[in-house]
């Protein structure tokens, strides 16, 4: 008998854990049918006060724009606390509600592969007896976000005066009572991001010390206060030259700061450590633009008076503009777009394989002259273009075309201190300068252009509308093409160390057009001319200026 009870007992425990196991799949099973009905949303699920019960994702999405659709273009969050209020546009963060991620979230309430069963049976019965609010997701620039965040905890700082560093008494002062204001940037920025996400950007609060222990508060000190030294440097304002002030790096010990609160006294003071910085605000000023790194000058017709007025007007647009270090300078940016409205005046150009009138004419004589100094300045360059026809004022290989909206001359500054372009218009000169600092002693760079081929250009005779001519005229005088490879050569002590290529330029004949007489009458083409090559010993000569 009593082996059978154990059989009994034993196949009890089987029966019974067999049962609870058809119980619970009976139970998951209606569950998750319960849960996902098809390929919708579980009833009572909510995004942000936005009912999706019963939806599909799409619908959902739908839903979901039609309440904050323009949530991010339209609200702000206004941070207040000690004197200081900071109201942040979400749209000067980038924020953006990104719908399918939310609606995917709604969907995924009571689905997630990562939940076991019974967190499924969990929130299951949860949605029975109450709503489940899924978040906005929202995608922003959170360091920029931070950013103005950390602003507005610098602006209660300065007005609170909770603290103090004294460098030339090499401690750090605590105002006890103010230290309760002091803003936690980080705490801040969580309560603003749930309350985005939850759709009240209102309801965000400033997070302060003011609660927290005292090494707590000692932690938010110590944040405030930069640890590794910040060098001078320079920033560009309204295109001038601003510069910034160094920050020395400052560091103490949290639990020397957290022992001197506990004493309870109002003001409290602690030993700091100083690291300099390596580059101060007088260095910058003695160094930046210090030094000429190169320099070229063009010659233009002052009888041309709209081509002139379209240089100089040119010139003077680039004129003191300032690139910081590894940023970029556009000519068409900085020059603008060239309309009577602006300045500029009929010149020509080359359009259509023809020389015409054109507004802005003679711009590209400023443009190829800054090209020319920033090569010999070494500097990068990031788009270039050649004439279509070569030009006079400058080598064949050394112009920069330009088209507002289509062709750009923009370079690098690829040097470790804020450059300046110079540009200075004389009697019929253009000379432009870069100025910069030379931290070492570079070699120098002379420009090679190996014409590689030449092809002549064609003459064409047409009849002189003028029924009183006597003799030719030349309407349009022709251009020889050529194609032209460019080499940036480094010399040291007379000896070339480095030749880099640069580019082909290519340049298509432009046609000669000759007006003769109507009783000459017809019209003349002579044979075109094959390419001729041209082989040219290479030379380091500098090139010779135009006449």
């Amino acid at each position: 008998m009593k082996f059978m009870e154990k059989i009994w007992t034993k196949s009890g425990i089987i029966v019974i854990i067999a049962g609870m196991m058809v119980v619970c799949g009976v139970v998951f099973g209606i569950t998750v049918n319960a849960l996902g009905k098809g390929e919708i949303i579980a009833k009572n699920v909510w995004a942000a006060g936005v009912p999706l019960s019963d939806m599909t994702q799409q619908d959902a999405v739908d839903a979901i724009k039609q309440v904050y659709g323009n949530y991010t273009s339209e609200q702000s969050i206004t941070l207040s606390g000690g004197g200081i209020t900071k109201t942040i546009p979400l749209s000067l963060v980038g924020a953006e509600v990104n719908f399918s991620a939310t609606a995917q979230n709604a969907y995924d309430i009571g689905r997630s592969r990562s939940s076991g069963w019974f967190e499924i049976v969990r929130t299951y019965v949860e949605l029975k007896f109450k709503k489940i609010e899924v978040p906005l997701e929202i995608e922003m620039d959170a360091i920029a976000f931070r950013a103005k965040i950390q602003e507005f905890a610098n602006a209660v700082d300065e007005r609170n005066k909770a603290y103090a560093v004294r460098e030339e008494e090499r401690e750090l002062w605590i105002n006890t009572e103010a230290l309760d204001g002091l803003v936690d940037v980080e705490g801040t920025y969580q309560q603003c991001l749930a309350a985005i996400c939850g759709g009240e950007p209102n309801e965000a609060q400033v997070v302060t010390a003011a609660g927290a222990n005292n090494r707590a508060k000692a932690e938010l000190v110590r944040a405030r206060i930069p640890h590794e030294p910040v060098d001078a440097t320079v920033q560009v304002e309204n295109g001038e030259v601003v510069f910034l002030k160094e920050k020395n790096g400052i560091d103490f010990s949290i639990d020397e700061l957290k022992n001197a609160l506990n004493s309870g006294d109002e003001s409290v003071r602690v030993g700091i450590s100083i690291k300099n910085a390596g580059v101060t605000e007088s260095d910058l000023r003695a160094h930046v633009f210090r030094d000429v790194l190169a320099e070229y000058t063009t010659n233009f017709n002052e009888g041309l008076i709209g081509r002139s007025q379209n240089v100089r007007l040119a010139a003077k647009n680039i004129n003191g503009a300032v690139i910081l270090p590894q940023k970029n300078f556009s000519f068409n940016e900085t020059v603008g777009e060239r309309t009577y409205a602006t300045g500029f005046a009929d010149g020509l150009v080359f359009s259509g394989g023809q020389v015409i009138e054109g507004v802005g004419g003679g711009i590209c004589q400023t443009s190829s002259t800054l090209y020319c100094t920033v090569l010999y300045a070494d500097l990068e360059v990031v788009e270039r273009h050649n004439h279509n026809f070569a030009i006079a004022y400058a080598p064949l290989g050394q112009d920069a075309t330009v088209s507002y909206g289509a062709l750009d001359f923009v370079f690098k500054n690829n040097t470790e201190f804020p450059i300046k372009v110079v540009a200075e218009t004389g009697r019929g000169t253009l000379r432009i300068k870069i100025l910069g600092t030379v931290t070492e002693q570079g070699d120098e760079i002379r420009i090679v252009n190996n014409t590689i081929s030449t092809k002549p250009f064609i003459t064409t005779t047409k009849p002189n509308p003028n029924t009183n001519a006597t003799k030719d005229v030349v309407e349009q005088a022709g251009i020889t093409g050529s194609t032209v490879d460019s080499y940036k050569v480094y010399k040291r002590d007379g000896a070339e160390v480095k030749r880099v290529f640069l580019h082909r330029s290519v340049y298509v004949p432009l046609e000669k057009i000759v007006l003769t007489p109507q009783k000459s009458g017809g019209k003349t083409e002579l044979p075109p001319v094959a390419e001729t090559p041209i082989s040219e010993p290479s030379t380091d000569e500098p090139p010779a200026e135009p006449e």
